[in-house]
């Protein structure tokens, strides 16, 4: 798994990075269980796939607001962004769903 990968949206390269006390950030503001969507990342809905890209974006961009990170999702970079997750998390090495 690579700690590291980048997308780039309207001519902004943003980079991205995994850190788990960021994921955990990121489930604090949205009330959102983060880490259970990021095992199924292709069932994660609107809100867990912003609050994964702003847990991921917060490293590099950390005064970046869920409000400026979700209008970065449009129709357009949405492909870019989840193959972006893909480098970060491939099918074969995405974390386990944690035991109840």
């Amino acid at each position: 798994m690579s700690n590291q990968s980048s997308v780039t949206i309207e001519g902004c390269d943003y980079k991205l990075e995994f850190d788990f006390d960021l994921l955990v950030r990121a489930e604090e503001e949205t009330r959102l269980n983060l880490l259970l969507a990021l095992t199924h990342i292709d069932l994660a809905s609107a809100g867990q796939f912003r609050g994964i890209f702003a847990a991921l974006l917060w490293k590099h961009s950390p005064r970046m607001t869920l409000a400026e990170i979700g209008a970065l999702i449009t129709p357009v970079s949405l492909p870019a962004i989840a193959a972006a997750f893909g480098q970060l998390f491939p099918e074969e090495e995405k974390p386990e769903t944690p035991a109840a």
